[in-house]
């Protein structure tokens, strides 16, 4: 015989068989039938029963036991074992409703599962506009494991697992289902994809565009503060780097890094960073080998203090040349710390001047014993200059400092016969001992032939003339027709 109950929300039912609204019986918890809907009692089933939902409520049947309609508002239902939770097929456009609990828990047994048609999808979840489903993996204070498939989230170190049951950091791409050994990890990374029968891949996809700018990016940031209060990084942060380790000596070891640096402090909406690039040797881990700083200089070799230069190679102790220049695998130029080095395009390179004048008719009329004379003639014209600069009357000065070779050649004339007459290089003004020529002329107004030669140390914006004098107090005129000066860089 079978009998039907609504749970929940109305205060009648209605009866399958006639369509009419009725309260029928009810039975207590002694099984005693009792007259009328009787609220604060439960539907319980004794003996063979069965339940099952249909269209307009809750089937039950019971071996001898009468038909029994009953209507319980807001109230429980236990389900024991046996029954089956189903969908009667009496009562079409009904819809068969289930309660819980008072405190909204819905009890379930050892290890449920969850069976739905081919065609029908199993929905758990709220029905409100922006519902939570929240999943743990036990009620219990201790967590476990949420498994699904061959993932898993583990809730005891907020680890996520895919394609493998044991994660080992906060995000594990297993692609072969392996864990890796805990040893490898070193860092306390935050993502690991690993395969251990094959090439570890990460690929990221981007072809949903045919414009030229659109690609694949990856981008790493860092900021000082807090996440929700983000603050400037500052000089000599570390922003990014990218390495390459091996297994050696029980441990991971760097072979490859670079590192992105901010090099000073931020200016408005621009950051200025530095790309170090470091290799390892088979004695020394991480030297530093390439680094491109903020204004684009490039330095080749180990750290400096500053790149004064657009590439700078530094070879610091290592006895061979910094460089070697190859054609078809034969060297064409080698630069050594001792070598040479030539430039042809005006303004680089190292510096180097010259000028000449030919029949100037300098002089110095009454010369006076051991008194210089700077020869300064309009008529000298330049000759070759490379970041140096000449004044048009035989001062040459240079744009870097450093050491300058320096070579002239000059014709002088002496009016008084039997005096010496020298000539020497003025560093600023100044005429030195190297470089000085002298000659005692024997021959009134005789042209004597005088040359010197000298390395010197000049400094940045430091200049250059040739002087004249007697060393007797005859007080001659001095005459120059002919003067020749060059200068060339030679060291720093």
């Amino acid at each position: 015989m079978t009998s039907w109950v609504h749970i929940a929300g109305e205060d009648y039912t209605t009866d399958p068989a006639g369509g009419t609204t009725v309260v029928d019986h009810a039975i207590d918890g002694s099984d005693h039938t009792l007259a009328g809907a009787t609220p604060g009692h439960f539907l319980k089933a004794t003996g063979a029963t069965t339940f099952a939902f249909g269209a307009h409520g809750l089937s039950y049947g019971d071996v001898g036991a009468p038909a029994l309609v009953h209507t319980h508002d807001h109230e429980d239902v236990l389900v024991g074992a046996p029954c089956v939770l189903g969908r009667s097929a009496a009562g079409a456009g009904a819809v068969a409703e289930l309660g819980v609990t008072g405190s909204g828990d819905v009890v379930l047994a050892t290890s449920p599962v969850f069976v739905t048609g081919a065609t029908v999808p199993l929905v758990i979840g709220s029905a409100a506009v922006g519902g939570t489903l929240t999943l743990q993996s036990t009620a219990h204070g201790t967590k476990g494991k949420i498994l699904f498939g061959t993932g898993s989230y583990d809730e005891v170190n907020d680890r996520l697992g895919i394609n493998t049951n044991a994660p080992v950091c906060a995000l594990d791409l297993a692609t072969d289902g392996l864990v890796p050994v805990s040893t490898l990890l070193g860092l306390s990374p935050c993502f690991v994809g690993h395969n251990s029968g094959g090439n570890s891949t990460f690929e990221i996809l981007s072809s949903s565009s045919t414009l030229a700018g659109h690609r694949s990016f990856i981008q790493a940031i860092r900021s000082r503060g807090t996440v929700a209060a983000p603050t400037d990084t500052v000089d000599g942060d570390s922003i990014w780097s990218l390495a390459a380790r091996g297994w050696a000596n029980s441990g991971m070891r760097t072979l490859v890094q670079i590192d992105v640096v901010q090099q000073g402090a931020s200016s408005g909406s621009y950051i200025p960073g530095r790309v170090n690039f470091l290799t390892s040797s088979a004695s020394a881990i991480g030297v530093q080998a390439l680094s491109i700083d903020s204004a684009q200089n490039v330095l080749i070799g180990p750290s400096t203090t500053t790149l004064n230069a657009r590439l700078v190679v530094n070879n610091g102790t290592v006895a061979e040349p910094v460089a070697d220049f190859q054609h078809n695998g034969v060297a064409v130029m080698t630069l050594d710390h001792e070598g040479d080095l030539f430039f042809t395009t005006a303004g680089s390179g190292l510096p180097y001047g010259s000028c000449w004048g030919n029949e100037i008719a300098w002089s110095q009329a009454s010369a006076a014993q051991n008194t210089w004379y700077k020869v300064s003639d309009t008529d000298m014209t330049d000759g070759q200059v490379n970041l140096v600069t000449h004044d048009g009357s035989g001062k040459l000065t240079v744009t870097k400092a450093g050491i300058y070779k320096v070579d002239y050649s000059i014709t002088l004339e002496g009016s008084v016969s039997n005096d010496h007459y020298m000539s020497g290089i003025a560093v600023n003004g100044t005429v030195g001992n190297d470089g000085q020529c002298h000659y005692e002329l024997h021959i009134p107004s005789a042209q004597i032939a005088l040359s010197g030669t000298a390395i010197l140390s000049l400094a940045a914006n430091g200049y250059i003339e040739i002087g004249v004098r007697t060393t007797d107090a005859n007080t001659p005129t001095l005459t120059v027709d002919h003067l020749n000066v060059s200068l060339v860089q030679v060291g720093g």
